[in-house]
């Protein structure tokens, strides 16, 4: 904001942080990453009482993974006309079609959850209309989201009850779409003055899914770790070739390599070996 000191008009400086959170999260093959790694920055500008400062920043899927959340914060700091230090907070929401998009919809999977509602059910073409590029289903009592990682996420509406059905060959990728589906109900109903909507989960809670899951991640940290000792060992014996050899060539009279060079190749081979496989690339991701 403006202030005076002095008989001295100042300007403001108002400092911008921007986040979002980068929440880890169990991918499609069950391993913990880091999913929406999208930004952190702070950024400085002047401003004036009344005046309106727009900033912009772009946002994106670092890696082929489905994040856990798509929610950030935005906190500015700045100063009060009598200098009095001020900090502004609000919350933000990035949209579902940044990390998915429409799929045609399929009838089996492998994970379902079914949402209990007390309204009628509505067409899911008016809860989401950024999906109806490829929706085959002119009723709207089908929607499927295809993740940038792979899975596919179909959600459908009961013709006869008060039930939506949420389905996938991946448990974890869920979580997303039923979290988008309340969010997107509760903004549809509130929009027709519904002030009784209620949602609900009646059946029992998945955890023989989620304790499947958890092992499957669990198994993979240990096989990551298991490759990258094994790495490092191999590392190791390629680096002490590498300095008998440099030792040999260096000699003014050379001795026999003794297979050293043969040895390398093979090391090498293994450590290339070590490092493409699953457990150790996962774990890099």
């Amino acid at each position: 904001g403006e202030g005076r000191r002095g008989g001295r008009k100042e300007r403001g400086i108002c400092v911008l942080f921007l986040c979002c959170y980068c929440c880890s999260t169990l991918g499609a093959n069950g391993v913990c990453v880091v999913c929406l790694k999208l930004f952190f920055f702070v950024c400085l500008f002047y401003t004036g009482v009344g005046s309106t400062t727009v900033v912009a920043f772009s946002a994106f899927l670092n890696g082929q993974y489905p994040p856990a959340d798509l929610t950030g914060d935005v906190a500015v700091s700045y100063s009060s006309p009598t200098g009095i230090p001020r900090v502004a907070q609000c919350k933000f929401s990035l949209p579902l079609r940044l990390v998915c998009c429409p799929s045609a919809p399929s009838k089996n999977a492998k994970y379902k959850i079914t949402v209990d509602t007390n309204k009628p059910p509505v067409n899911l073409s008016e809860v989401f209309p950024d999906f109806l590029e490829k929706s085959e289903d002119k009723e709207g009592n089908a929607l499927a989201f295809h993740f940038l990682s792979g899975p596919r996420v179909t959600v459908m509406a009961s013709k006869t009850s008060q039930r939506y059905r949420i389905q996938s060959e991946s448990f974890e990728d869920i979580w997303l779409v039923a979290k988008e589906l309340v969010q997107r109900f509760d903004r549809h109903f509130a929009k027709q003055g519904v002030k009784d909507f209620r949602n609900s989960f009646a059946g029992p809670i998945p955890l023989a899914e989620y304790f499947e899951t958890v092992d499957h991640h669990f198994e993979l940290r240990v096989s990551a770790e298991k490759y990258q000792d094994l790495l490092s060992e191999r590392a190791v014996q390629f680096r002490a070739i590498q300095r008998r050899l440099l030792t040999r060539f260096k000699d003014k009279t050379p001795a026999p390599l003794q297979n050293l060079d043969t040895l390398m190749e093979g090391t090498y081979r293994q450590v290339r070996h070590t490092h493409s496989r699953p457990g150790h690339s996962q774990a890099c991701t």
